[in-house]
């Protein structure tokens, strides 16, 4: 008596699992590869000096090193405040 409805929801679920596609997996290569973000354009004028900024993205690229010493530390102090527990 149990048995039809679980052979039926058996069936059901396998039947929407064989309907479902299947994800791509990507290559080795892909699933470690780091894209760079997208920065605005500086325009230069041919002295050197900057003329603008073309784009949508207003950000810079910055090293770590030029950074305040604390400011990393407050990143991580709001974002995982057991980041150093873990």
């Amino acid at each position: 008596m149990l048995s039809r409805p679980v052979l039926l929801c058996v069936c059901v679920t396998g039947q929407l699992l064989a309907q479902q596609p299947a994800a791509p997996k990507p290559s080795t290569g892909e699933a470690w590869q780091i894209t760079p973000l997208a920065q605005s354009s500086l325009v230069f004028a041919r002295d050197g000096s900057l003329i603008g900024e073309i784009g949508r993205e207003w950000r810079t690229s910055v090293s770590i090193r030029t950074l305040p010493r604390y400011l990393p530390q407050e990143y991580i102090a709001v974002e995982d405040p057991r980041f150093y527990q873990h």
